[in-house]
């Protein structure tokens, strides 16, 4: 099991810019383990969830998550 910081890391290393400042490093960090917080605390709540309507939150999540990643080029993204 990797950690939220291995985590962190790997996206780093993925996405950031290497030119990158410390300022907009630590903003991204913070953005990233708030991001990892609100995920752990939905898996919380779906597992409280009868599993049909488990299965059916989570499906919304993942289509949610699917168009914002569709729209992110564009400045609609971040309203």
């Amino acid at each position: 099991m990797d950690t939220i910081q291995g985590r962190w890391l790997l996206f780093r290393k993925r996405y950031v810019a290497e030119d990158a400042t410390n300022g907009q490093l630590h903003d991204l960090k913070i953005a990233f383990f708030a991001g990892f917080t609100v995920m752990l605390n939905f898996n919380h709540e779906l597992s409280a969830l009868p599993e049909p309507a488990g299965v059916e939150a989570l499906a919304l999540l993942y289509d949610e998550a699917r168009r914002f990643a569709a729209r992110s080029s564009t400045s609609e993204a971040c309203s």
